[in-house]
């Protein structure tokens, strides 16, 4: 806190400079270190001003008295007195007076468990109940935190840690005892003081009594004691209390204190008949086991009776019986049409099969021969499988007996007997075949008993006392004398000794009864054996097995099996240069007609106002100058002189209008006739002059007088002296208005007076005028 008095003459600034200057030099400080500025007006030659400068940092007070000197050594060269020069430190926060405040007491920081948020000079306050600071020179409430042993609540004040947690540090949140461990006292504040569970025990986080502590997997307590390892023979899955779990029948365990499934299944030909073994036993003789088995069972190949219990009354399989299964209570018959001569059985491919000419079902106990006059192929299962032989068949009593006249069978088996097929005979009874009628044109009808049955066959005819073949479109369906007959219409037969005669394929017909061949339908040709459609652009008329043919020119077809072609229609045309035919008319060229039936492209005419393109075949407009006024392919003509076209594709040129011309051929527009000539009529190839002061500026179709000049007739004449005439036309000269004159002749304007000055109208001189 600085006072001093300065004259009247300087200013606080003055001052204020001093100080600043100073102390931004000394202490690298900013200007804002200045709290306060006052004055007051003691005398009329002296101001006293009070200056307070703020340290904000304890450690610089150092500087002090630096600044103390240098401030007095510059007042000193001012003039300025400085009556009283007082340093006083105010504690900041976090910080207070030490012992009685007075003007020489120091700041020192606030002890552990009191902090102060304030920059003045009051004292540290105390942290709440069970709070403490991390360190001196707290400066805020929220440096007070919870002791060891406390945390805070939601209200935010710090209560005990409860049973089964702890806490070692200031400010941290209460933690669980880890699992194995328990507490049962609260405001623990180390994890030394969580209690160790009992061997082979353990605890969820946080349990708060020594019971809370379960034995581990494949550990058991029982009432209350230690935790112990489960015994041979048990396992134990999870931790707790529970008792260990037995391996069952048929299994053994030889670990102890296991907290996984270590039960083995007993192997096969032993077996464990209690729970909790810890070994497997061997199965006694004709015994045997599966795997995972309690008990041993007989063997395949020997039985025991359902109501015996023991397994030393195992008994063999007698002959022609088996047992496959372990512990069987009875053996099975081989197969029907199998049997075998061996003692303990145990699988039925041992079972062979029965010879032939003997069976076997599933009721008989050995090979049974079949009756007479028949046999049996291997490993028959019935006396329907004794097939009877060759030239017998099955009656209805299982009794085989010979085929009668006219019937054979030439195989072993149960099939009924077989009826002489035709062409063939059968006198004997019991025949294994039939005897052929004699010669290839000779038949017989079916299950002829005698050679006098067989007579012209199928195909043949007697003729005399021979039989001959049915010719070509003829045929013959019976055996016998009858004569043969021709083939009906849309059939044929193209060979000789027909039996029938065939239909005509599809799409082909014959023209009279006897046909050997058959012709293809209008619309069809013969290709590759068969009538296949003309394609489209083809065409038959007639029923032949001729080719189709192409459609003539201007022509099409657009289906198959078109028996004739049509006319191309208007505007479009044909030409069957293409092998493959017309099956459709190509349209002319765009801006071209045709008539029906056209057969070339040449046929296609231009339309008026198009000319025929020889590059590319088209029809191209007129250009602008030419025209054509008919339809076909001559060129476009240029338009003559004095006529014009203005737009391509023109059918006739028009002639160039009154004021306009052309004098050139094959024009597209008309030039205006210049402003010294005109023309009055139209299609002119020139113009004519205008007369000596005409001119054709405002119309080309007509001459008129230029300005200053009047017509007279057919000629113009000049204005006088004191008129005018202003426009081009027709008009007559004007006498010029009051106030100007005119002292020219054809003029177009008359001269203006002098300032100040008038004159009537027509005046014809400058001197003529009236003030």
């Amino acid at each position: 806190h600085y006072q001093a008095t300065v004259r009247q003459g300087e200013t606080q600034s003055d001052l204020l400079a001093i100080f600043r200057e100073i102390l931004i030099a000394l202490g690298d400080l900013s200007a804002n270190m200045f709290k306060d500025w006052s004055s007051s007006l003691p005398s009329p030659h002296h101001v006293n001003v009070s200056l307070v400068v703020v340290v904000p940092r304890y450690s610089l007070l150092p500087y002090i008295a630096r600044v103390n000197a240098s401030l007095q050594e510059q007042l000193d060269r001012e003039n300025i007195s400085l009556v009283t020069l007082v340093h006083r430190e105010t504690c900041g926060s976090g910080r207070q007076r030490e012992g009685v405040e007075n003007s020489s007491s120091v700041c020192v920081e606030c002890p552990t468990g009191f902090y102060k948020s304030s920059a003045d000079d009051s004292s540290c306050l105390s942290c709440g109940p069970y709070q403490n600071t991390s360190e001196r020179g707290s400066r805020a409430s929220t440096d007070c935190l919870c002791v060891p042993g406390f945390a805070s609540n939601t209200s935010g004040d710090c209560v005990a840690c409860g049973q089964g947690t702890f806490k070692q540090s200031l400010g941290s949140a209460c933690s669980a005892c880890p699992a194995g461990t328990y507490n049962s006292e609260t405001s623990v504040t180390s994890l030394s003081q969580c209690q160790t569970c009992p061997l082979n025990s353990f605890s969820l986080p946080g349990s708060i009594q020594m019971e809370d502590c379960s034995c581990n997997a494949g550990y058991t307590s029982l009432a209350g004691q230690n935790c112990t390892a489960c015994p041979l023979g048990t396992y134990k899955l999870v931790s707790g209390s529970q008792a260990c779990t037995a391996c069952e029948v048929g299994k053994y365990s030889e670990v102890s204190a296991s907290a996984t499934n270590t039960c083995i299944a007993c192997a096969a030909g032993t077996f464990s008949a209690s729970f909790r073994a810890s070994a497997c036993s061997q199965c006694p003789n004709d015994t045997s086991s599966l795997q995972g088995s309690g008990q041993c069972s007989c063997r395949p190949g020997f039985y025991t009776s359902s109501s015996s219990t023991n397994v030393s009354d195992c008994l063999p399989c007698g002959q022609g019986r088996y047992s496959e299964q372990l512990g069987s209570t009875f053996c099975v018959k081989c197969f029907a049409g199998k049997f075998h001569t061996l003692t303990n059985s145990s699988s039925p491919s041992d079972c062979v099969a029965c010879p032939a000419g003997k069976y076997k079902s599933e009721s008989d106990t050995e090979c049974i021969a079949c009756p007479a006059n028949s046999t049996s192929s291997d490993a028959s299962v019935s006396v329907y499988n004794c097939t009877c032989a060759a030239g017998y068949s099955r009656s209805d009593s299982q009794t085989c007996l010979p085929c009668p006249a006219g019937l054979f069978k030439s195989l072993a088996g149960n099939a009924p007997c077989l009826v002489c097929p035709e062409g063939t005979y059968n006198e004997l009874v019991g025949s294994t075949f039939c005897t052929a009628c004699a010669g290839s044109d000779v038949s017989s009808l079916l299950a002829s008993t005698s050679v006098s049955n067989c007579s012209c066959k199928a195909g043949f005819e007697l003729n005399g006392t021979a039989c001959t073949a049915c010719p070509p479109g003829t045929f013959k369906t019976t055996i016998g004398t009858d004569s043969c007959s021709p083939c009906a219409n849309s059939s044929y037969s193209s060979q000789s000794s027909s039996t029938t005669c065939l239909s005509c394929p599809l799409h082909s017909t014959t023209l009279a009864e006897g046909a050997t061949d058959c012709l293809c339908d209008v619309g069809y040709e013969l290709s590759h054996g068969s009538c296949s459609p003309c394609i489209a652009g083809h065409f038959k008329e007639h029923v032949s097995n001729g080719a189709c043919e192409l459609c003539a020119n201007g022509s099409f077809s657009n289906h198959s099996a078109a028996s004739s072609c049509e006319l191309c229609p208007a505007d479009s045309f044909s030409s069957s240069s293409s092998i493959h035919g017309v099956s459709t008319c190509s349209q002319c060229p765009q801006h071209s007609v045709s008539d029906v039936g056209a057969g070339d492209l040449l046929e296609c005419h231009c339309l008026a106002g198009y000319s025929f393109n020889g590059s590319d075949f088209s029809c191209r407009m007129c250009e602008a100058g030419k025209f054509k006024n008919n339809t076909g392919n001559e060129p476009c003509s240029p338009c003559p002189q004095g006529s014009f076209a203005s737009a391509p594709g023109a059918t006739t040129c028009r002639s160039c209008d009154p004021g306009l011309y052309q004098d050139a051929d094959g024009a597209s527009s008309c030039m205006e006739c210049s402003n010294s000539s005109y023309m009055n009529a139209s299609g002119a190839v020139s113009c004519l002059p205008c007369p000596d002061n005409m001119t054709s500026i405002l119309d080309p179709r007509s001459c008129v007088c230029l300005k200053g000049f009047s017509p007279a007739g057919l000629s113009c004449l000049p204005c006088g002296i004191g008129t005018y005439k202003a426009n081009v036309g027709d008009d007559e000269c004007l006498l010029c208005p009051p106030g100007t004159y005119g002292d020219e002749v054809a003029a177009a304007s008359c001269k203006s007076c002098k300032l100040h000055s008038q004159s009537p109208a027509g005046s014809t001189s400058a001197e003529v005028y009236t003030c």
